[in-house]
């Protein structure tokens, strides 16, 4: 079964060869700095990538969900997973509230400028003891005579130290659980926002992931974005795209350790013949094609039903799941097969295997996924 088509698949090539001109020879350098820097996302809104899913009415590109699901198998089969989460924490995640939400104003201002990488964004909704719970956030919003006043602290911030705005979740009105939860358009140079630390993570080290912190910051009252206390309900609409997409993209990082795990078994010699002669070592291989082929057909399944209007959220919880701790599973059998080379920096197979962890992190961790399954099956409902 084809779930692309040629136009698709130009659009693959096209990428393809973006990344090995401007990307490529960059991005070992990038991947030491800790980001890439600014004007590689102008690069990238120069060629029409950031914009690529957008509404055209909104300066977009109008292309189809698949379309974006392209530009993260390419970006993750690149083999630097930290470039891909800066670019697609901006433009896949950060940016939707805004195109969805926004006023014109809103969209003018911040939305036009950022789809052609002349503005980055960030999205600030974890915090110290926030994580998963999202419902259970505590930076509180105030809305005084001067704007709001927000007071809280954020962590797991991507892009966050070269952020121009941040859409900060926060407390505005008292309720329990996800109620009274809003959304607000906050600018670098705000008052009372401060940069605590750029935070050093065992991968993803080419992207940038901060800790803020907003001391009394003020905000003019045309921040809020969209309805308040309806922002729970945005953030958990918006996850259900960022977890397909990041199911595509860890099997995307697990399929570059496969083909790197392949080409050195036809290649490194051990005892007179290939290792890929061996069986123990050939069969590791073969089963990992195998799943890796087999997740690829789900989750490309339930892109096409995300495309075609359904919301499938179960499959979307399996899809992550399964993708994230499958994907880490072969990335750590190839760095077996290249044993003490999979185990230094001149195979990528060391870095893919870093950076394909946060996968069963982020976007929602493996037992959140799990609970949701659960529900879903109706696990709830059995009897007391």
């Amino acid at each position: 079964m084809s779930f692309f088509t040629p136009e698709h698949e130009a659009l693959r090539a096209q990428v393809r060869d973006f990344l090995a001109r401007h990307v490529e020879p960059y991005a070992a350098a990038w991947e030491q700095q800790g980001a890439p820097p600014p004007q590689t996302f102008e690069l990238f809104g120069e060629h029409g990538y950031l914009a690529l899913t957008y509404p055209r009415e909104l300066g977009g590109g109008g292309r189809d969900f698949l379309s974006g699901v392209v530009l993260v198998e390419e970006l993750y089969y690149s083999g630097w997973g930290g470039l891909a989460l800066a670019i697609l924490g901006h433009c896949g995640v950060a940016l939707h509230p805004l195109a969805a939400l926004g006023t014109p104003e809103q969209q003018a201002k911040y939305l036009a400028p950022a789809l052609r990488g002349r503005m980055i964004s960030s999205i600030a909704v974890s915090e110290p003891e926030a994580g998963s719970d999202v419902a259970s956030l505590a930076t509180r919003a105030e809305l005084t005579p001067q704007g709001w006043r927000i007071s809280g602290r954020k962590m797991f911030v991507s892009q966050g130290t070269q952020a121009s705005f941040y859409i900060v979740a926060a407390r505005t009105s008292e309720g329990q659980g996800s109620k009274g939860i809003s959304l607000l358009l906050v600018e670098r140079d705000a008052p009372g926002l401060r940069v605590v630390r750029k935070l050093d993570k065992l991968g993803m080290r080419g992207g940038d992931t901060a800790e803020i912190a907003l001391d009394h910051c003020l905000v003019p009252a045309s921040a809020l974005l969209g309805e308040e206390g309806k922002g729970f309900h945005a953030i958990m609409r918006q996850f259900q795209a960022e977890r397909l997409m990041l199911a595509v993209g860890a099997l995307a990082l697990a399929r570059r350790a496969l083909d790197t795990g392949i080409e050195y078994a036809r290649r490194r010699r051990q005892f007179g013949q290939p290792i890929a002669r061996f069986q123990a070592l050939r069969h590791r291989i073969a089963d990992a094609a195998a799943e890796l082929e087999a997740l690829r057909t789900f989750v490309l399944t339930t892109a096409r039903r995300y495309q075609d209007g359904e919301y499938p959220v179960t499959e979307i919880a399996m899809c992550k799941l399964l993708a994230a701790q499958r994907a880490f599973w072969v990335a750590d059998e190839m760095l077996q097969v290249l044993a003490g080379w999979g185990y230094i920096s001149d195979y990528p197979l060391e870095r893919i295997w870093r950076d394909v962890r946060l996968m069963r992190i982020g976007g929602g961790t493996d037992e959140i996924q799990r609970e949701i399954i659960a529900r879903r099956i109706g696990l709830d409902e059995a009897e007391h």
